[in-house]
């Protein structure tokens, strides 16, 4: 497969912080299915990399890293469409109230989809920002585990 061969530590750098900033923001997030495949083969191209030098917290740190699938970006995505709408256009009468029963339903239910998307992108972030440092601050690393 392509995405097999060694990546060079700049290459790295670059998936890990596009990642980091789609993860952010998901108006840079054109097509669903196009990032789950980019979050894939990041991850599979970080596992053979930390493989290859033998870094183990490299390694533990990208099985933090969530499964994620299309409906959970799509979600992430509408999620910040309507929080940019309401706070540009304001929300009616009826929104609020809508809005207000969709959120007593979903307490009962104890579904909490906003957080957990929110969380779910919140792990994705954190996790390359720990990569990054990883990387790029390889003897800071080696001297704390000593």
């Amino acid at each position: 497969m392509k995405y097999q061969k060694d990546y060079q530590e700049d290459d790295l750098l670059i998936s890990l912080r596009n990642l980091m900033r789609y993860s952010q923001d998901p108006y840079n997030i054109d097509n669903s299915k196009d990032f789950v495949e980019f979050y894939n083969r990041t991850i599979s191209i970080l596992i053979n990399y930390g493989t290859a030098t033998g870094n183990m917290k490299f390694l533990e740190m990208t099985d933090k890293f969530p499964v994620l699938f299309e409906d959970d970006v799509e979600k992430f995505r509408n999620q910040k469409n309507k929080q940019t709408l309401s706070a540009v256009g304001g929300a009616s009468l009826t929104g609020i109230i809508i809005g207000f029963f969709i959120t007593v339903i979903a307490l009962i239910i104890k579904i909490k989809k906003t957080e957990n998307i929110n969380d779910l992108f919140r792990v994705i972030n954190d996790t390359c920002g720990h990569l990054i440092f990883i990387i790029e601050n390889p003897v800071f690393f080696e001297q704390k585990n000593k």
